[in-house]
């Protein structure tokens, strides 16, 4: 036996060193295929609200991007789900990176790969809506939640910007509509002269979103008046 071969035994003996079982292995390689996994789960789920939240905003009640100054935009995009998206997006390329084959592959393109899966399964789950469920359930048990974002409710609950919406609860055929608004105020709306883009004919117990100008403290002029959605 050489003389390094003895440094090695009694190196081994010192430390203590045993060999691993496979399992060992296996089970580390999992972990970091378990957290790539559920990171790409959760940015999926991060995307999927994100699209609800910028579809509900400018689908509801007619006004689109071209409409919307830019701080306007900025103030209703759900900024919190972009911060949450991009930290489990990192995290996603953590786990990628650290699995078997992972470290073979350049950065930028796992984080790529990443970021397209994210994009593709959020769609994915928007569409069946799974966006709007996690939406209105963390906005039902979280108030500080319901702080961080904006609904189409609070983008539409400003008079004195032009933007009232609400359920029709009282119509006099001709001119006027009582309105009652998503924090329960009654509003005396004039509808005379203005623009309606409804698919059913204006009346009671319906929800609409009325662009106009306010005129008083309950009191609006509408301008046009379309589906709430």
């Amino acid at each position: 036996m050489s003389e390094l071969d003895k440094k090695v035994l009694e190196a081994i003996e010192r430390r203590r060193l045993a060999p691993r079982p496979p399992i060992f292995f296996l089970a580390k390689r999992s972990v970091f295929w378990v957290l790539a996994a559920v990171s790409l789960a959760v940015g999926a789920i991060a995307v999927a609200v994100i699209i609800y939240g910028v579809t509900d905003q400018f689908a509801t009640g007619g006004r689109g991007f071209e409409e919307m100054p830019l701080d306007d935009i900025f103030e209703y995009l759900p900024l919190a789900w972009f911060a949450i998206a991009a930290l489990f997006l990192a995290s996603a390329v953590f786990g990628l990176k650290h699995t078997r084959r992972g470290y073979r592959y350049p950065t930028a393109v796992v984080f790529g790969a990443a970021m397209v899966a994210s994009v593709v399964l959020g769609g994915l789950l928007y569409a069946a809506n799974i966006g709007w469920h996690v939406h209105e359930f963390l906005e039902s048990i979280s108030p500080a939640y319901e702080r961080l974002t904006e609904s189409a409710d609070d983008e539409w609950d400003q008079p004195d910007e032009g933007r009232l919406a609400g359920r029709v609860v009282g119509y006099d055929g001709k001119s006027t509509v009582t309105l009652q608004d998503f924090d329960g105020v009654t509003w005396t709306v004039s509808v005379e002269g203005a623009t309606l883009n409804l698919d059913e004919p204006l009346g009671s117990d319906e929800d609409v979103a009325i662009l106009g100008e306010r005129t008083g403290p309950t009191t609006f002029k509408a301008h046009s008046i379309g589906e709430w959605d």
